[in-house]
């Protein structure tokens, strides 16, 4: 131990704060700091604050195993050397050593100050003792600072998981980062860390920065654990590389192209009263459609997230924080009011409400969800826009049926505008939709694909160069649709072609589309890539085994998810996306069954040549090929 003040000859009951996590240290209240570099010392401390006291015979035992009964003169030694080098009492006189009432030990605090003590220290103050280890020989006191580390650890983690679920969006950018650098520095094979890292990133502006850490989320996984990310760190990534498509508009950020029916649309219906739904597949512009109509009446836009539909009532709790952020930055607002509203957060845990989904449950937190509303609401008349509806846990979604359903009467002043993903969409989610178009009171609106003409006009206007049959291939592969159309235009006018795409964005931003679809409609939909022009239900019912009556109905299920239209694939990046989605074995071993089929039902030779030589069968791809030559056709 190192000191920089001489020792008094008197020790002092003065305060002091010992530190623990990360560099061991003793700091007096008159600013005296003294390093505590003997790590019998400091794991002594520890096992005091951690276990609140432990006896004299057992300490002597713990940090001299084989000094018998001088063990004991041993521990009266380095008790009596503690006090001289701090010119403190660190412990109370008694056969139990305990901590003095002066001081203070940082793993005594209440875990709000454990967060501020990551920010204040970073990754190096996360540890237990990070720079001491106890001298050989010393087994089950090492084995009790390892266990204290692992439990600190997790101490520590549930910390900064609960600080980032209290935090909500009103929270600083640097904050949220380190935090999220500190999650991943105590755990790196944990995922809420780089979650939150990928999210505070993208609030800062930075999608590349996010998509990094994702990759580097990956590669520790892959490399540590032989798996893949989770569900919920996926579908982060797949929305920040949708809002990154979304963001490649040309022209002035958050311009919308050819959505003034929409609008009016919308509009309309909520001078009307009526509960506007507006559903589409991924890359429609749902999500940009609502935030500007959002934007320019001045309504709250409100967007559920992945992570929303992992615990019990976890949309309304997010939701309620962004409220009582709202009623606090009120400059006239009442204590009492943030205490009812932070009452209803209290209802709101799961451990709280032992009754998830009783229509008893359902009506008292919509009476309280309505209080909590009244208490932050606007001046004049308003309304709700709720985007990705289809993520919102069952039990938020029961209140917010209610709330929806009975609004005229519950709240006459608040109009809703919502909007989801239809494959995606569960079971009271559907009901609901049901319940307002029985009312009469549902407006639907889809949003369009866009048209050559408007797109051509907002290059006009733009005085974008690009050549009209570029533009109008752009359009063609993309079908119009919106995130996908700006992405290809963009790349047009970065390198003169549409060569290199779809792009990694494009490609993970079509394929949520198909993996909104069960696995025998994905598997109808991958056999369609690899058949093209010759698929049909016919093909599908002899190659799969269902009838012809079930691949219909999976056709439609594709239909609802914007994968097919009438006649196949809804566009043709979409089909390229999904054929390059089959693994190269299976594709082959598909291309076979489509010959095969073929050939039975009859085929032209070229077809036939075409799928056998995919199959790597070149004897029969050459039989078909030999016919092409001289004209005959197949059997």
């Amino acid at each position: 131990m190192t000191r920089d003040t001489p020792v008094s000859d008197e020790i002092l009951e003065r305060s002091a704060t010992i530190r623990l996590l990360g560099e061991a240290e003793c700091r007096s209240d008159d600013g005296t700091v003294t390093r505590i570099t003997d790590a019998r010392v400091a794991t002594l401390v520890a096992m005091v604050a951690l276990e609140g006291g432990i006896p004299r015979t057992r300490a002597a035992d713990l940090f001299w195993p084989q000094s018998g009964s001088t063990a004991r003169t041993n521990l009266r030694v380095l008790l009596h050397r503690i006090q001289k080098t701090f010119d403190l009492k660190l412990f109370s006189s008694g056969d139990i050593i305990e901590l003095a009432p002066h001081i203070r030990v940082d793993l005594q605090a209440p875990d709000s100050q454990l967060v501020l003590n990551c920010l204040a220290s970073g990754a190096a103050g996360l540890r237990l003792l990070s720079s001491l280890e106890l001298p050989e020989g010393l087994t089950e006191a090492g084995h009790w600072l390892a266990a204290a580390r692992g439990q600190m650890e997790q101490r520590l983690t549930r910390s900064l998981i609960g600080w980032f679920e209290r935090a909500g969006e009103a929270v600083d950018l640097s904050q949220s980062m380190a935090l999220a650098e500190a999650l991943i520095s105590l755990n790196p094979l944990s995922e809420v860390g780089y979650q939150e890292l990928m999210k505070a990133l993208v609030a800062k502006g930075d999608r590349s920065a996010a998509l990094a850490v994702f990759e580097r989320c990956r590669k520790e996984l892959q490399e540590h654990l032989g798996t893949h990310p989770s569900r919920t760190t996926v579908e982060l990534h797949r929305q920040i590389l949708r809002s990154r498509a979304e963001g490649q508009q040309l022209g002035s950020a958050g311009r919308l192209i050819q959505r003034e029916v929409e609008i009016e649309q919308i509009t309309n219906a909520i001078s009307k009263r009526r509960i506007v739904i507006v559903e589409g597949p991924s890359g429609m512009g749902k999500s940009a459609l609502l935030r500007h109509v959002a934007q320019e009446r001045g309504d709250l836009y409100w967007r559920i997230t992945e992570q929303d539909s992992s615990r019990p009532l976890a949309s309304l709790h997010r939701i309620t924080l962004h409220l009582i952020d709202r009623l606090r930055a009120h400059p006239d607002h009442r204590p009492q009011d943030l205490a009812r509203a932070e009452r209803f957060l209290e209802q709101l845990n799961p451990t709280h409400a032992p009754e998830l989904g009783t229509p008893a449950l359902t009506r008292s937190l919509l009476q309280s969800a309505l209080d909590v509303i009244q208490l932050s609401r606007p001046e004049r008349n308003t309304a709700l826009m709720v985007d990705d509806l289809h993520l919102c846990d069952d039990e938020s979604l029961d209140v917010l049926s209610t709330l929806v359903t009975e609004s005229a009467a519950l709240m006459p002043w608040c109009d809703f505008v919502l909007a989801y993903r239809p494959m995606r969409a569960r079971r009271r989610l559907r009901a609901l939709c049901e319940k307002l178009a029985a009312s009469g009171r549902l407006k639907l609106v889809q949003p369009a694909a866009l048209t050559s003409a408007s797109v051509l006009r907002m290059l006009n206007e733009d005085g974008s160069a690009l050549p009209p049959p570029l533009v109008e291939e752009a359009i063609r592969l993309s079908g119009g649709t919106p995130a996908i159309l700006m992405g290809l235009l963009q790349a047009c006018q970065d390198q003169g072609s549409l060569v290199g795409v779809p792009t990694p964005a494009m490609r993970s931003l079509l394929l949520q589309r198909l993996g909104s679809c069960s696995s025998t409609a994905e598997g109808v939909a991958r056999l369609a890539s690899v058949a093209g022009g010759s698929f049909s239900v016919r093909m599908a019912s002899d190659i799969t085994g269902l009838s012809s009556w079930r691949v219909a109905e999976k056709w439609n299920e594709l239909l609802l998810a914007g994968v097919f239209d009438a006649k196949g694939f809804a566009f043709p990046l979409l089909e390229t996306v999904v054929y390059e989605s089959v693994p190269e074995t299976v594709r082959q071993f598909m291309h076979g069954e489509v010959a095969a089929v073929l050939e039975r039902h009859g085929a032209t030779a070229a077809e036939l040549a075409h799928h056998w030589r995919m199959a790597s069968d070149m004897a029969r791809a050459a039989d078909y090929e030999r016919k092409l030559t001289t004209g005959s056709s197949s059997d």
